[in-house]
């Protein structure tokens, strides 16, 4: 899995994303862990190819962007991970993407990284699901 170590405030990964030929978008993935270094978030890439270790815990921060520079924002969600469970505890899609699936697709990333095998809750509440 690629790691990335920044301040949070600081410039983050940003990677392409396409959702169709002719569409490509931009996330972002930062995991801020309660235990280790809870001041250096990690800036996972969307291309990972392993999950977190099932004892972490903390806030995922999933973002789609309309750019690379992450100046214009589509989606982000908010999931707070413990070792048993993953909740989406928040999420907010922007203008013209609001029905296209994006928060659908930030819940994959999200269960991409940190693994199928925890519950999903918070999501009785959305229609589709």
């Amino acid at each position: 899995m690629k790691f990335y170590h920044h301040e949070i405030e600081q410039p983050f990964l940003i990677e392409p994303i396409m959702l169709a030929r002719d569409l490509a978008l931009f996330a972002s993935i930062r995991f801020v862990s309660r235990t280790y270094p809870p001041a250096e978030p990690l800036n996972i890439s969307t291309t990972a190819d392993a999950v977190l270790d099932r004892g972490v815990e903390g806030l995922l921060l999933v973002d789609i962007w309309a750019d690379p520079n992450g100046e214009t924002n589509c989606g982000a969600a908010v999931f707070d991970i413990g070792r048993e469970v993953m909740n989406l505890g928040g999420h907010k899609i922007s203008g013209d993407w609001t029905g296209a699936g994006l928060l659908f697709l930030m819940i994959a990333m999200a269960q991409n990284v940190m693994g199928w095998n925890r519950y999903l809750v918070g999501v009785n509440e959305l229609g589709g699901w």
